[in-house]
C-alpha cells in the first residue's frame, strides 16, 4: 500500500513538473533511481533540482534495497534519461548497473560527476555542462558526449567501451587513461586495390576536444582493419601528450596544439593531413611511425580534395562515389602502395607532403637519426612512383629516373650513409681485384720471369703471387678512383674492364661527395 502511495505521489508531483518546464523542484536522486527500477519502463525526469546526500540514511535505505547483478552492482533495468535537470551536489555513481541507457540531457551538474566501477550499456550525453567529469572502472557499449563543457578537468579511467566511442568536450584538461576499446570486427575486408571505393569506415571512434592541456596514455585500440578510424580532434588546445598506446586501424590526428609528445606508441597506420605540428615544440618518437604506417585520409565529399588531373564527374565516376552532399562525410585512404594508388598524383602530392613535413620537424629538433630515417622512407615512396611513371611511359629518362632512385638506395640510403657507400666502395674494388688477378699487367712481368727462370715451387713463389695480388689491388685502387695511369699497364680484356670500373668509380664517388656533404651541412 504504501509502495503504491510513494508511485502515486511521485507520478503527481512529475506530471505537474511537466507542465511547468521553466519551474525547477527538488527531488531525491536515489527516489528516483528506486523509481526507475519500480516503474519496470522506461523513465523520463524533465526540470527537476535533483539533490544527493550520501549520508541520508533514507536515501541509502532506498539504493540498498535495489537488486544486485553477480558482481555486486545495483541494477536499474531501464532506460534513465534526464532532460534539463540541475544538480547542485556531487553526483558520485559506484557500483551500479544501467541495462538501458542513462541519458543526460542538456542537464547542469554544479560540482563533480562521477562513475566508478559500474556498467552501462550507452552512458549518452548532449549539450550539459560539468565542473568535473570522472569516470572509472566503467564498462560499456556506447559512450557519447555531445557539445559538452566541463569547467574543470574531465578523465577516463580504466574504462572499457564496446560498440562506440563519440566525445566531443571542452574541458581545462582532458586525461584518457588505462581505456579498452574492443569495437565489432569490420564486416567487409577491403583489398589495397579496392582503397578508391571510398567507404564509411565499419567503426569509427571520433574525439573532439577543447582543452587547455590532454593526456592520452596507455589505451588499447582494438582493431583488425585498416578501415577502423580513430579520430582525435584538437581545437585550441595548449599541451597534448599521447603515449604508451596501442592503436588499430588507422590513427587520424587533427586541429592544433601549442605542444605535442607523443612516444611509445604502437600505431598500425596514422594520418595527419589535417594537424598543424608546432615546429619547435613538437617531440615525436620516429620508430612509433617508421615502417610505412603513414597514410593519406581524405574527405572526398569535399570538393577541396577532387583530383585536379581530371574533371568531377569522371573522378567519381573512377572513385565509384557517384557523387558528394555538403553534409557528407566519406574518407578515401591512400597507402601509396599498389599501381592504381600511385598514378593518383594529388594522392601522392598529398602523401608526399606529411612525409615531408615531419621531416622537418625532426631537422629542426636536430633528430638526425630520425630525419634520415624518415627521408629514406619518403624516398622510397618517391622510387615506387616513379616506377609507375616509366610503366606507363617506357622511355630511357623515365627508366634512368627509376634505378638512380633504386641506385641510391643500394649505395648510401639515398645519400643519408656515406660509410655505406665506403663499405660497397670497398667490395667493388676487391672484385675487380680478383678479376686483374687473373691477368697479369705489365707491373708483374719481371716477377713472373724472376719466378719461371728459379723454376721454385708454389709455396716458394707465394711472395711472387702476393707481389701479383697486390699489383692486382693497386690497379683496380687507381681505376676506381680514376687517378690515371698515363698508360693503362696491362692488355687485352683487361684493358677495357680498366675502363669500365674507372667510370663506375667516377660515378660512385661523386656520389659518396654529395652524400657527405650533405651529412656534414646537416
Amino acid at each position: 500500500m504504501e509502495s503504491h502511495l510513494f508511485r502515486f505521489k511521485y507520478g503527481l508531483i512529475l506530471s505537474l513538473l511537466l507542465c511547468s518546464p521553466l519551474t525547477y523542484s527538488q527531488v531525491r536522486l536515489a527516489a528516483l533511481l528506486k523509481e526507475a527500477h519500480d516503474r519496470k519502463e522506461d523513465l523520463v525526469i524533465r526540470n527537476l533540482t535533483i539533490r544527493i546526500d550520501s549520508e541520508d540514511l533514507s536515501d541509502l535505505k532506498l539504493l540498498n534495497d535495489l537488486p544486485l547483478d553477480s558482481a555486486g552492482r545495483k541494477i536499474i533495468p531501464f532506460n534513465v534519461r534526464f532532460n534539463n535537470c540541475k544538480f547542485p551536489d556531487n553526483v558520485l555513481l559506484e557500483n551500479f548497473n544501467f541495462e538501458g541507457t542513462l541519458m543526460l540531457y542538456e542537464c547542469t551538474f554544479d560540482q563533480t560527476f562521477g562513475i566508478w566501477t559500474s556498467k552501462v550499456d550507452s552512458l549518452v550525453s548532449w549539450k550539459s555542462n560539468y565542473n568535473e567529469f570522472y569516470l572509472e572502472g566503467l564498462t560499456c557499449n556506447r559512450l557519447i558526449m555531445e557539445e559538452g563543457l566541463v569547467t574543470n578537468w574531465m578523465e577516463l579511467y580504466d574504462i572499457t567501451v564496446h560498440k562506440e566511442l563519440d566525445l566531443e568536450a571542452k574541458a581545462t584538461s582532458f586525461d584518457l587513461t588505462g581505456a579498452s576499446f574492443s569495437l565489432p570486427n569490420p564486416t567487409v575486408t577491403l583489398t589495397h586495390d579496392s582503397l578508391f571505393r571510398a567507404i564509411t569506415p565499419t567503426q569509427m571512434v571520433d574525439i573532439f576536444i577543447e582543452a587547455e592541456d590532454v593526456s592520452i596514455g596507455e589505451n588499447t585500440f582494438e582493431s583488425e582493419s585498416d578501415f577502423d578510424l580513430l579520430i582525435l580532434d584538437f581545437q585550441n588546445v595548449h599541451h597534448v601528450t599521447i603515449y604508451r598506446n596501442s592503436f588499430g586501424g588507422t590513427f587520424s590526428l587533427k586541429g592544433s596544439s601549442n605542444f605535442v609528445k607523443i612516444f611509445n606508441n604502437q600505431f598500425n597506420k596514422i594520418e595527419y593531413n589535417d594537424f598543424s605540428f608546432p615546429e619547435f615544440e613538437s617531440s615525436i618518437t620516429w620508430a612509433d611511425i617508421s615502417g610505412d604506417k603513414i597514410i593519406g585520409m581524405f574527405n572526398t565529399g569535399n570538393p577541396d580534395y577532387w583530383v585536379p588531373e581530371a574533371d568531377s564527374a569522371a573522378y567519381f565516376e573512377q572513385m565509384n562515389l557517384g557523387g558528394w552532399s555538403d553534409d557528407s562525410w566519406v574518407p578515401t585512404f591512400y597507402f601509396g602502395q599498389t599501381d592504381r594508388e600511385l598514378r593518383y598524383k594529388w594522392f601522392y602530392d598529398e602523401l608526399f607532403a606529411d612525409y615531408y613535413r615531419m621531416y622537418l620537424l625532426f631537422k629542426t629538433k636536430g633528430k638526425i637519426e630520425d630525419a634520415n630515417s624518415i627521408y629514406i622512407e619518403m624516398k622510397e615512396l618517391y622510387g615506387r612512383r616513379l616506377g609507375i611513371i616509366y610503366k606507363d611511359d617506357p622511355t630511357l629518362k623515365n627508366f634512368l629516373n627509376w634505378q638512380l632512385n633504386r641506385l641510391l638506395k643500394i649505395y648510401t640510403d639515398h645519400g643519408t650513409d656515406p660509410a655505406k657507400a665506403i663499405v660497397i666502395s670497398i667490395y667493388i674494388i676487391l672484385l675487380f681485384t680478383c678479376f686483374y688477378f687473373l691477368f697479369p699487367s705489365e707491373w708483374d712481368e719481371f716477377e713472373f720471369r724472376r719466378a719461371k727462370w728459379k723454376q721454385h715451387s708454389l709455396m716458394k713463389n707465394l711472395k711472387t703471387y702476393s707481389v701479383h695480388f697486390f699489383n692486382s689491388l693497386i690497379l683496380s685502387l687507381n681505376s676506381f678512383v680514376t687517378l690515371g695511369f698515363g698508360r693503362i699497364p696491362t692488355t687485352g680484356f683487361a684493358r677495357y674492364i680498366c675502363i669500365v670500373e674507372g667510370f663506375i668509380g667516377w660515378f660512385l664517388l661523386s656520389i659518396f661527395t654529395v652524400s657527405l656533404i650533405n651529412q656534414i651541412l646537416f
